[in-house]
C-alpha cells in the first residue's frame, strides 16, 4: 500500500504526510491498495482443480468412443421400460431405457440409458428384450449396447 503524490506521481509510504520527492502535502490523498496476485491464483486453484478431476475421471473417459470397447465389462441388460424423449436425430426418435443390468460377480442393478433408435429397430427394443452390453468399470451407469 502506498500514497501516490498527485503532483509528481511518486509512491510514498502510506503514513507519509508529505511527498518524499516534491514535498507536496499528502494529507488528503487516500492510500492506494496494491494488487495481490495470490488471490486470482487461489481462485483458479479452487475452481480448476475440482473441474480437472471431474473431467479426468468422469467426463473424458465416457467421451472416448473406444473406451468402453477397450475397457468395458461384458454383461447383459433386460429392457424394463422404454419411453420416447421427444428428441429426434435424422428423424429417428431418441429413447430413454430403464435397464436391469447383470455383470458377472455383481448384483443386478437398474440403469438408465438414452440413445437414438432407428424406426426400423423400434420393434426390437421393447420391454423384456435382452441385449449384451459393455459397462464402464469405473461408473456402472455408463454403458452401451454391444
Amino acid at each position: 500500500m502506498a500514497k501516490i503524490c498527485p503532483n509528481c506521481k511518486t509512491k510514498n509510504p502510506n503514513k507519509s504526510e508529505f511527498c518524499q520527492s516534491c514535498g507536496q502535502d499528502l494529507g488528503s490523498v487516500t492510500v492506494k491498495r496494491g494488487f495481490n496476485p495470490l488471490i486470482p491464483i487461489i481462485i483458479i486453484i479452487i475452481v480448476a482443480l475440482p473441474l480437472f478431476f471431474i473431467w479426468t475421471f468422469f467426463i473424458s473417459p465416457s467421451m472416448n468412443d473406444n473406451y468402453l470397447d477397450e475397457n468395458g465389462i461384458n454383461g447383459t441388460a433386460e429392457i424394463l421400460d422404454a419411453e420416447q424423449t421427444q428428441t429426434y436425430v435424422n428423424n429417428n426418435p431418441e429413447i430413454k431405457f430403464t435397464l436391469l443390468v447383470s455383470i458377472p460377480g455383481r448384483e443386478p442393478y437398474k440403469a438408465n440409458y438414452t440413445t437414438v433408435v432407428p424406426y426400423i429397430n423400434l420393434a426390437q427394443v421393447q420391454p423384456g428384450a435382452k441385449y449384451y452390453v459393455l459397462v464402464d468399470p469405473k461408473n456402472p451407469q455408463n454403458l452401451k449396447f454391444a
